[in-house]
């Protein structure tokens, strides 16, 4: 597995990879159908991350169909946001 694609993904990542909104993955997770996980350092919702694996499983459960988080789809995330 390539090690530059990014492991753990906060709900804000997610929800934007996923077409969906902040809430939405948010209620999931209190649902049971994304497990999400506390960041090493962290206390608080606000330090909670969700594997990778768990989106990339979450978004063919919902859509039906095999899709991956890839490094392009991340690379596009931080470039809308100005991170390098």
């Amino acid at each position: 597995m390539d090690a530059s694609i990014k492991m753990l993904l906060t709900f804000e990542e997610v929800a934007e990879l996923c077409s969906v909104s902040k809430r939405s993955v948010s209620r999931a997770v209190r649902a049971g159908e994304l497990r999400a996980m506390q960041a090493p350092g962290t206390r608080g919702h606000r330090g909670k991350r969700i594997p990778r694996q768990e989106v990339e499983s979450w978004m063919q459960r919902q859509r039906g169909i095999a899709t991956q988080v890839t490094t392009n789809a991340l690379g596009r995330l931080r470039e809308r946001r100005g991170i390098s």
